[in-house]
């Protein structure tokens, strides 16, 4: 089969955390999706669809799936940036979307096709700095470099900032690593960052503190989520077989990190598999048993802020979530 890849311009607004600094090499020709082979009927007699159609951006949303890619490489499309996760959910082709979870629900609100089956991807932000933080007030008046605006890094850092009632010159990069290569030029002294972009920024003089302590302080949240896997709901009972693959690949990432990390870069074609051992631990991976409850109070902090047109103006309805995980 044809491995479908895509080459478009980079969007990163909405791929927070999720791009390595160097491009992949894609091919600029797409497919219309392949179909679904080696279907088979399961115990309670309805038909499985094994090799569902899966769009991804490449990063720690890819690396998060990557010990079920790696068996099925041919139904995976990467794509490069957000507008080809936003045709996605407009074209309906695909049988499952990793994206980010502002973007899961501002398409939900659009048309309900796609839910939310589960969050992959949850605190992977950090301030790096040449001057030590310890606490939120630590940041008052300080010029600080965010990246994504309007997506996960500006709505985690303003609820901790106004949460603590802390006032600070922000502004943003374009992406990630525009925001870590305006620290390494000393254009800026303080960025937010994510992994796996962090790890080169690791040096003497420098400081790196996850946010995820300042966000549990401000929100009462043990977690964020950033980005999520979105399951078509008219198939998502014939999904079921290949959903639980997905399941046991991801526990996987915490179990193995020596065979995901093998994994992840043959299937991101990326990412060094040393680096991956090192990174994949603080990628914010992990299954949380309260999932629904940590990206409604995720989605009710980004609308305390004013940003609530960045998930369709409101909570989503209860039939975006799929599960509670």
């Amino acid at each position: 089969m044809k491995k479908r890849n895509i080459t478009l311009t980079l969007i990163a607004m909405l791929l927070a955390g999720c791009n390595n600094t160097t491009s992949s090499s894609t091919s600029n020709t797409t497919s219309a999706p392949i179909s679904n082979e080696s279907n088979v009927i399961s115990s309670s007699g309805d038909e499985q669809i094994l090799n569902p159609t899966i769009i991804a951006p490449n990063g720690t949303p890819m690396i998060a799936m990557s010990n079920y890619f790696i068996n099925h490489m041919d139904t995976l499309t990467k794509a490069s940036g957000a507008q080809e996760l936003v045709g996605a959910f407009g074209n309906e082709e695909m049988d499952m979307i990793v994206a980010p979870i502002n973007l899961g629900a501002l398409r939900f609100s659009a048309k309900k096709t796609y839910g939310l089956y589960k969050t992959l991807v949850y605190d992977n932000l950090y301030i790096v700095s040449k001057e030590e933080i310890n606490t939120p007030s630590d940041l008052q008046g300080k010029d600080i470099t965010n990246f994504s605006s309007g997506s996960t890094p500006q709505v985690v850092l303003d609820t901790i900032l106004k949460k603590n009632n802390v006032t600070a010159n922000v502004t943003y990069a374009s992406n990630v690593v525009n925001a870590n290569s305006m620290f390494e030029s000393g254009e800026s002294d303080i960025i937010i960052s994510a992994q796996p972009n962090v790890t080169s920024l690791k040096k003497d003089g420098v400081y790196i503190k996850p946010l995820i302590s300042f966000w549990k302080e401000a929100t009462g949240l043990d977690t964020y989520p950033q980005a999520g896997l979105f399951v078509k709901i008219s198939e998502f009972a014939r999904l079921k077989t290949a959903l639980e693959e997905i399941d046991a690949g991801y526990e996987l990432l915490s179990k193995d990190v020596s065979a995901s990390a093998k994994n992840a870069h043959e299937v991101t074609g990326t990412f060094p598999e040393a680096m991956l051992k090192n990174v994949i631990p603080q990628c914010g991976y992990k299954v949380e048993p309260n999932g629904k409850k940590i990206v409604t109070g995720y989605y009710q902090a980004l609308i305390d802020l004013g940003l609530a047109k960045n998930i369709g103006g409101k909570l989503p309805d209860e039939d975006f979530y799929l599960t509670n995980k």
